[in-house]
């Protein structure tokens, strides 16, 4: 039946105008067409084709990569990897604490000698090249360097988008979760749906305190920000999930604004006489702590006992702390550390243990 088929110049052009196939065809016996079918039905069935396993996820959290492949087999055993297929995995948030998988990165370098000093590095992403490693030193933030053109495969890229880097190209995960699907959640939740599905959206923006109120009383302060946070489970997910445009923007709030109990506030004692006789004074008042500042108040809303306002000049009285010089730095640059004596002495210059005041 091959040689049905046209030949030489003309079946060329055929070739090249696409329709020899068609041509052939039309020239064909049924038998011939039959035996066509059953050559490429027994090649079909010397083949096998299947899917790896996912592999492990390449981060805990914050956002990874799992890979697979596609197979080829034949019955003799040999194999052909044809296809490569990616999706992101652990999206949920990492603890406050956790180090990005970037920063590990990053941190990797920390014993690396760059223009002839060592320094503790921390990841900072270039807008242009999202998917290269550039770190920058946390003791001279003006010193950045590219350690690597390439980040890990998975590693988190690009604002706006839960976008993952894949040999060097910041990739955008469809919400099938699958590398370059372009696949969205419609406002239901649903994965490439039309957003008619529901009455209430999946996701939603989620107040949050992000710090402690910055006064126990009397009137304070915190920061709230908002989370994308899933419906059903009140789990927190990367904003992608929630529209960035209803999302509101981070905002103080009072805290704390009931009344502070009333203290007692004491000043600094007076000075005794030069040979430490006579008395030392100072002032006690009843204080309060408002949001607008400290206030003076009625002493009976003190509850605690009055500290004394006078006292009686003694031998010890006259003890005092004495500074000597700060010593040279330990280091030459960075972080280093200075020492100093620190005594208590009497009015005869030798050591005492009985000073009043605070230690410096």
């Amino acid at each position: 039946f091959l040689g049905s088929a046209a030949t030489g110049e003309e079946g060329r052009g055929k070739f090249i105008d696409g329709q020899w196939l068609l041509e052939i065809w039309k020239t064909m016996k049924p038998s011939e067409i039959v035996l066509i079918y059953l050559l490429l039905t027994l090649v079909h069935s010397n083949l096998s084709t299947e899917w790896s396993s996912w592999s492990a996820c390449s981060h805990s959290c914050g956002g990874g990569i799992q890979g697979r492949t596609e197979r080829v087999c034949e019955h003799s055993g040999e194999c052909e990897i044809t296809k490569q297929a990616w999706r992101a995995c652990a999206l949920h948030l990492c603890p406050p604490a956790f180090v990005s998988w970037r920063d590990e990165q990053c941190a990797g370098y920390n014993d690396t000698l760059v223009s002839g000093e060592y320094h503790k590095w921390v990841s900072t992403m270039s807008r242009d090249a999202p998917c290269s490693l550039d770190c920058r030193s946390v003791d001279q933030p003006g010193v950045v360097q590219r350690f690597s053109d390439l980040v890990q495969d998975g590693t988190v890229c690009g604002e706006g988008a839960l976008k993952l880097c894949l040999a060097g190209v910041c990739e955008e995960v469809g919400c099938d979760l699958e590398l370059r699907s372009g696949v969205k959640l419609d406002r239901c939740g649903v994965c490439g749906g039309n957003g008619v599905s529901c009455a209430e959206e999946r996701f939603f923006w989620k107040k949050e305190a992000r710090t402690k109120c910055s006064a126990s009383c009397g009137g304070g302060r915190r920061v709230f920000q908002h989370f994308c946070t899933e419906l059903n489970s009140s789990e927190k997910v990367h904003f992608e999930f929630c529209n960035a445009y209803e999302r509101p923007p981070n905002f103080f709030e009072n805290c704390n604004d009931f009344p502070c109990p009333a203290r007692w506030q004491v000043s600094e004692w007076t000075k005794c006489n030069t040979n430490c006789t006579g008395w030392r004074t100072r002032t006690v008042t009843c204080q309060m702590d408002m949001e607008t500042g400290t206030i003076k108040v009625d002493e009976k809303e003190c509850l605690q006992i009055k500290p004394i306002s006078e006292q009686i000049c003694t031998p010890t009285s006259c003890d005092s702390w004495e500074s000597g010089p700060w010593s040279t730095c330990s280091t030459s640059c960075g972080m280093g550390l200075q020492e100093r004596t620190v005594v208590c002495l009497n009015m005869s210059g030798y050591s005492s243990t009985t000073c009043l005041e605070k230690r410096p």
